[in-house]
């Protein structure tokens, strides 16, 4: 196989194909590209030496046997030639760049971009577009050359304010419903169509199936087997009445289809509701509290068992309530054996809520809301935890993200009070022994910011909301550990010049496989001139060790 990159900010390199006893070989181009800057609009220089590196490291690992044929090419970035050996065709590969500065001997990635899973075969030549971006740094993300989908665009082609952004097993990523939203940020339209998002192509893609059902601000949930299970949401503007019970799922393992589920009952319809997918060896999904069709809190609780690809034994199953009715709460999965989820914060009818409660299955354990109610394997219930074990403060509209593979949960940002004009600065930490933490502090607190983990460990949060109006604030925090757990956490800006090009909130921010994340929809403006966002911008890890990205999302 001969590995040939054309120009320009494209780099060529030559992978001797086939096998070393002279097998054959296939025409290979890789297409290295940069992304545009988010502040200047022009394309990031850093493949000519703008971000300092005059040095490529090419990495291919094999999907099968990763550290046992990985292969390091160096390429001269005013040279843009290299060569590696034989790669054995039949097999998956991933291939990283770094940038780097000649002697620098901190070996410190000044840029960085990946592609994973590409098939290498003798049957066809074979195109591998690879982004790369400045390290610790958000660009606009920007299509490919080779191979783009003539539909595709470097945006995303819908408004898509409380849109579902759901990560699939194959890399790529499904964009569902949202909307669009009025000047003062209320929701007017809501859409039913759907796009996927290539990073292969760094293409938003339009999908031709539709939603059955207009929605936003539902949940999107990847099942066990790869499909995606939505839930409620609005059908109609936010304050009407106008949400939903219906349910569906959604085939991504060819052209995509959409499949009406038996929904949950319609006055069980909602919106602004947390779902997980449970550790319950039956990969059963957890839906619980929202805003109901009379604009109402609802306590309830639902959980859906998959069925088989035709929907034969797929349920809803009602669960014991929560404690306390509430929405924009939190819910994650909890490694607790019969413990399966916790949810946390939200706005209730007395307001903020700082109570935690446990979802449990536990057939011997009492406490649930029903006084009358044991859990069992098929209807578990929430148990709520007495004060000591509450967060320090009351938060509704806040990111909750798992962290050191769910051993802990990381509570950051979030509205105090109904009219989202204070604001939670600490950051909080509760671990799997139910401990809970402070472990840090905001220097501006907002609500519907997001928060995703790096490949290192360490938090990127983006965005958010101040009052009336998005913000643009954008920072990364850095862990502190105490023996093997984390326990605080220092926080700091991203690269110089490297924040969100545009304020927004509510938005959404998917790590990639490749441990690049997307970030997408929300709402953007200022004070009484609010729009939906429909810009597509990534941001790019520093990447010191690879192996810190490829073992977690083989």
């Amino acid at each position: 196989m001969r590995l040939s990159v054309a120009a320009p900010a494209l780099f060529l390199a030559a992978l001797a194909g086939g096998c070393d006893s002279g097998g054959p070989t296939t025409d290979v181009r890789l297409e290295l590209y940069a992304p545009y800057d988010g502040r200047t609009g022009e394309i990031q220089p850093i493949l000519q030496g703008g971000s300092g590196a005059d040095l490529i490291e090419l990495v291919a690992l094999q999907a099968s046997d990763p550290y046992g044929t990985q292969i390091t090419v160096d390429l001269d970035i005013a040279r843009g030639t290299g060569k590696l050996p034989a790669l054995p065709f039949g097999d998956d590969y991933w291939f990283f760049v770094r940038g780097f500065r000649r002697g620098d001997t901190e070996n410190v990635p000044l840029f960085y971009g990946a592609a994973a899973n590409v098939r290498v075969s003798d049957d066809a030549p074979l195109i591998i577009s690879l982004q790369a971006g400045q390290a610790d740094c958000i660009a606009l993300n920007r299509t490919t050359r080779f191979g783009r989908d003539p539909n595709g665009t470097d945006d995303a082609g819908g408004l898509r304010t409380g849109a579902s952004f759901t990560l699939l097993a194959d890399g790529r990523v499904l964009i569902a419903g949202g909307g669009s939203v009025n000047n003062d940020g209320r929701l007017v339209e809501v859409h039913d169509s759907m796009e996927i998002y290539d990073p292969g192509l760094g293409q938003f893609i339009p999908v031709s199936a539709r939603l059955l059902t207009p929605r936003a601000f539902h949940s999107a949930t990847l099942l066990s087997d790869g499909r995606v299970l939505v839930v409620g949401g609005y059908t109609g503007p936010e304050g009407e009445g106008a949400v939903t019970s219906a349910a569906s799922i959604i085939d991504v393992s060819g052209t995509p289809t959409v499949r009406a589920v038996q929904g949950l009952p319609a006055d069980q319809a909602r919106a602004h509701h947390a779902v997980s997918r449970l550790n319950d060896g039956r990969g059963s999904v957890l839906i619980s509290g929202g805003v109901g069709p009379d604009g109402g809190l609802l306590a309830s609780a639902w959980r859906f068992f998959p069925g088989d690809a035709a929907g034969n034994g797929e349920r809803f199953e009602r669960q014991g309530d929560l404690w306390v009715a509430r929405a924009w709460h939190s819910q994650n999965r909890l490694l607790r054996q019969t413990e399966l989820a916790l949810a946390a914060g939200g706005l209730s009818e007395a307001g903020a809520q700082a109570s935690v409660e446990v979802f449990s299955v536990l057939p011997t354990q009492d406490g649930c809301a029903d006084p009358d109610q044991r859990p069992t394997a098929e209807k578990g219930c929430f148990l709520r935890l007495p004060q000591s074990f509450w967060l320090e403060q009351a938060r509704f509209g806040h990111a909750a993200i798992e962290i050191e593979d769910g051993a802990q949960i990381l509570f950051a940002g979030g509205y105090t009070a109904e009219d989202r004009a204070s604001f939670a600065t600490s950051l909080e930490l509760i671990d799997d022994q139910l401990q809970r933490r402070t472990a840090g502090a905001l220097p501006t607190g907002r609500g519907e910011l997001s928060a995703t983990v790096l490949p290192d460990q360490s938090v990127l949060l983006l965005g958010g909301r101040r009052g009336d109006s998005p913000v643009a604030i954008s920072e990364r925090l850095r862990p502190r550990r105490e023996g093997d757990r984390i326990t605080q956490y220092d926080v700091g800006e991203l690269s110089a010049d490297c924040e969100l090009s545009e304020a927004r909130y509510g938005h959404q921010a998917v790590r990639l496989q490749t441990g690049v994340v997307l970030i997408g929809g929300g709402v953007t403006g200022f004070q009484q001139r609010l729009v939906s966002s429909r810009r597509g911008e990534l941001y790019f890890p520093r990447i010191r060790d690879i192996d810190r990205v490829y073992p977690s999302v083989r």
